[in-house]
């Protein structure tokens, strides 16, 4: 089989999630409906499930890696359905793991502080994406290593001490040695330590009014509350997210 004179070696998916995303801006809340938020969620956890068993970690997992089915699908179909792509990052649990992997965005905590990952990284990911979808926006909108971490704490409460202890990479020195809290708002100008900028901080309780949004739904709430725990080994594993309320309710409580 041939698409446009070029031999056809795999099946022809749609668009990302990403670009699919963009294409929704223009309405007065970007993000997806909930009816749609749900039926992606599930395929992505059931995507998670499927790896788990496997022993295959994605590392990479972002709104660019899943692709809607059908080039002539969008996020307005009744039943969208995606697949996961770009297992470039892939790697099986019993090998060896890189330190640095994930998009940025989508890093899970113990991989921004230089900690053994498994697993629940990919879970931390999936959790970003169901968000995005959400609220139409990136989660986690920086590239500085302190001001992720802020936004984590924002989202999920304070580092454990045990993991910014052990932290690697230079992260270690983001956090005050006699109590191991994380200093921010000092670093909101860079890693320096130079001048605060306030609006770094301001991006950060950016994080802090998602929560709160969340609470306008509490199945997928207390769903991507533990799914979004900073300690990977208390983070909701796929299995018990396919069977929480927000999956396992009926569909009609979902307003489309």
């Amino acid at each position: 089989m041939t698409v446009a004179g070029v031999q056809q070696v795999t099946e022809l998916l749609g668009k990302s999630l990403y670009l699919a995303l963009k294409n929704q801006k223009h309405r007065p809340r970007p993000g997806v409906r909930p009816n749609t938020l749900r039926i992606i969620s599930k395929q992505l956890c059931e995507c998670m499930q499927f790896l788990r068993e496997a022993g295959l970690i994605h590392a990479d997992l972002k709104t660019e890696n899943v692709l809607l089915q059908h080039p002539d699908m969008t996020l307005d179909d009744p039943n969208p359905r995606v697949k996961l792509i770009d297992f470039g990052a892939a790697t099986w649990d019993e090998d060896d793991h890189g330190t640095i992997i994930q998009t940025r965005h989508y890093r899970a905590p113990e991989v921004v502080l230089g900690l053994p990952w498994t697993f629940p990284c990919d879970m931390w990911s999936i959790a970003c994406i169901i968000l995005e979808l959400r609220e139409g926006v990136l989660t986690f909108d920086t590239h500085d290593t302190a001001q992720h971490l802020a936004m984590m704490e924002r989202l999920s409460g304070p580092i454990p001490v045990a993991m910014a202890r052990n932290a690697d990479h230079g992260a270690e020195d983001l956090f005050d040695r006699d109590h191991w809290r994380l200093r921010w708002p000092e670093l909101s100008g860079g890693e320096r330590g130079r001048k605060r900028d306030y609006r770094a901080e301001n991006e950060v309780e950016r994080v802090r009014a998602l929560t709160e949004r969340l609470s306008d739904d509490a199945l997928l709430r207390d769903m991507l509350v533990p799914m979004f725990h900073i300690d990977p080994s208390l983070r909701l594993t796929p299995r018990d997210a396919l069977s929480s309320p927000y999956f396992t309710s009926s569909l009609t409580s979902l307003a489309n």
